[in-house]
């Protein structure tokens, strides 16, 4: 198990699903979900949610589990899922469902599970983010290559020599991938150095976000934020003590 990993499930051993009331003022309502509920394992790696309305499950050794806000539903071998552990889930903007686990990722839409690694010919090991691009593209970050999906075709982009990806996202028209030494830009099929950030951040990237033209990252436990010229620290502004920060969610309202 690599340590990415089990810094990861270290940090999901518990879910918590929160439901927020918007209303200003208003407190918020949590419900604490365990295998008492019928969480089919307690350390959840990804959530997503579909078109319909339900909470999509990618747990350690659990499996994929559907959440209908009644019941947990595992999606089992005989659905097309056969691994236990599921690291990442993603929604594209046609409503299909991704799905990337140790080995192997899939395609769910509407219908049916469809192997990915079949279709393509291409092994995909331990799949750590799923985007989108501008153009309709999925990227698929994998352990070993980044692997993009347009227009039914597909095609591989390998790293750098001792590079390994981490994340992925859209910032400013391009797409940023972080990965152990900073961040890179993938291009033309192939990744090159993030120019304006060059020579400021060359720590591992963990998590990414962005928000208008201000990007956010997670690295070497700390929270930094890149504004298109300067990349500042904030951790110690908020007083945050040293996690490793695994995930960057922005709220609607900003």
């Amino acid at each position: 198990m690599t340590r990415y990993l089990l810094n990861r499930i270290l940090s999901c051993l518990v879910f918590v699903f929160v439901c927020i009331q918007h209303a200003v003022g208003q407190e918020f309502r949590v419900e604490n979900f365990s295998t008492e509920h019928g969480l089919p394992q307690a350390s959840v790696l990804s959530v997503e949610e579909d078109t319909l309305g339900r909470l999509w499950l990618g747990t350690w050794g659990g499996g994929l589990s559907i959440y209908d806000g009644y019941h947990f539903n595992k999606v089992d071998s005989l659905a097309g899922i056969a691994y236990e552990s599921i690291h990442e889930i993603f929604r594209d903007s046609k409503g299909r469902m991704w799905v990337g686990a140790l080995e192997e990722t899939w395609m769910y839409d509407g219908r049916s599970f469809h192997s990915i690694s079949k279709k393509y010919n291409v092994d995909l090991p331990i799949i750590s983010d799923i985007i989108e691009g501008l153009e309709g593209e999925i990227i698929l970050v994998a352990k070993d290559k980044i692997f993009i999906i347009k227009d039914e075709k597909g095609s591989q982009v390998e790293y750098p020599k001792g590079i390994k990806a981490r994340k992925a996202v859209i910032y400013k028209g391009e797409v940023l991938i972080g990965t152990n030494e900073g961040v890179y830009v993938l291009k033309d099929g192939k990744l090159d150095l993030f120019k304006p950030m060059f020579g400021q951040f060359a720590l591992t990237v963990s998590a990414m976000a962005t928000r208008n033209d201000t990007l956010w990252l997670g690295g070497n436990e700390r929270l930094y934020q890149f504004d298109g010229k300067e990349v500042k620290g904030l951790s110690r502004r908020f007083k945050m003590s040293p996690r490793k920060i695994f995930d960057i969610k922005m709220r609607d309202n900003g």
